[in-house]
């Protein structure tokens, strides 16, 4: 753990973090020129979610700025800086919220979530799991529905938001050279770009309002519970939710297997604020689903997971251009094409066929 913590809460100690910052980043050597980045908020009963810490983790301090009380203009400077790495777990949700407090333009974003996908078939994993995978730590995540808005914070509260910074800095470097043993370290730069792209939604836009009412309610059961929010629903299960409507619920209050209350009270209350002409009922033919199986094969062929390599829009989208210009699809270039892309181009030129051999699901050229 790092020992120098600095409080930012005044003037004073805005210049002092501007300096030592800088100063830090410059001093040590090109593989730790990075910043660790999280931030802590309030999101439910709010129109906006509310900003309440910003933890920054260079290579010999953490910062723990508090937006509370100072005017955090002053981070512009440090994340439109192109040459220095901003670092997080599951960008999206802390780029929105700072999107929000005017901090619109983050520049050289390296999201470990979204990464961790090309090194595993298990989508989105958790800060809690990359930590115990990487650095054999089983970090407490209990305050993670804390009273982030009380002053002044509490030892707990404050140790807690320092170890989140920390810890990802040694899970990055550990994933990168990973990923440049596998020459994969820059598969992901156009997705990286695209979370620079001040874009605060990553919903479509009918679909905004409905997530936001999905969040505030997994928001409000977990600080009941006093549990992680996503023990209850993650960002994916908001998405599929928003992107299947009730078919999607339906189905899943069916599922037999179903056994978490707080997972199951979500649907519901999901259900009753979907309208059922929320989805678009294009059905999805037999040749997507079959499509689905190529991908799932590629997926376990790479160990990359699926949702990285193509998602339905994409093979929606490859469906209805393939006899005009798939090539202008993602899933038609570059390691996207040599991972699945060509396999679907086979598979739909009837040059490719799924076969049964020893119980092993294989492909057969025909």
């Amino acid at each position: 753990m790092i020992q120098n913590t600095q409080i930012v809460d005044s003037k004073s100690s805005i210049d002092l973090f501007l300096t030592t910052l800088l100063s830090d980043i410059e001093t040590v050597l090109p593989e730790d020129k990075f910043i660790a980045v999280d931030t802590e908020f309030i999101r439910e009963n709010l129109d906006i979610p509310l900003l309440c810490l910003v933890q920054i983790a260079t290579p010999n301090y953490c910062f723990v700025i508090d937006p509370l009380a100072v005017d955090i203009s002053f981070l512009i400077k440090v994340f439109s800086d192109k040459n220095i790495i901003k670092v997080f777990h599951s960008a999206g949700q802390d780029i929105d919220v700072l999107y929000y407090s005017n901090i619109r333009n983050i520049e050289n974003i390296y999201d470990t979530q979204l990464y961790e996908m090309l090194l595993s078939t298990k989508e989105y994993i958790s800060y809690k799991s990359i930590v115990a995978r990487y650095l054999k730590k089983n970090i407490d995540k209990n305050y993670v529905v804390s009273d982030w808005q009380r002053r002044p914070l509490s030892k707990e509260q404050l140790q807690y938001s320092i170890g989140d910074v920390v810890y990802l800095r040694e899970v990055y470097k550990k994933q990168r050279q990973k990923l440049v043993d596998l020459g994969r370290i820059d598969w992901l730069k156009p997705e990286m770009e695209q979370l620079s792209g001040n874009n605060v939604s990553h919903y479509r836009e009918k679909d905004f309002e409905t997530a936001k009412k999905l969040s505030e309610w997994v928001g409000n059961r977990a600080k009941e519970r006093n549990i992680d929010m996503q023990n209850i629903a993650d960002e994916r299960a908001i998405k599929r939710i928003c992107r299947k409507g009730q078919p999607y619920i339906q189905k899943m209050l069916k599922y037999r297997g179903l056994i978490n209350k707080d997972f199951r009270d979500f649907l519901l209350f999901a259900k009753d604020i979907i309208p059922d002409n929320h989805f678009d009922n294009s059905k999805q033919d037999l040749t997507t689903h079959a499509l689905k199986l190529v991908l799932e094969m590629c997926s376990q062929k790479s160990n990359i997971a699926p949702a990285i390599i193509a998602n339905s829009d994409d093979l929606e989208n490859f469906i209805k251009t393939y006899e005009s210009n798939p090539s202008s699809l993602r899933i038609m270039k570059d390691w996207r094409y040599d991972i699945f892309g060509k396999y679907a181009q086979s598979f739909l030129d009837e040059k490719l066929s799924i076969t049964l051999k020893n119980r092993c699901v294989e492909f057969a050229e025909r």
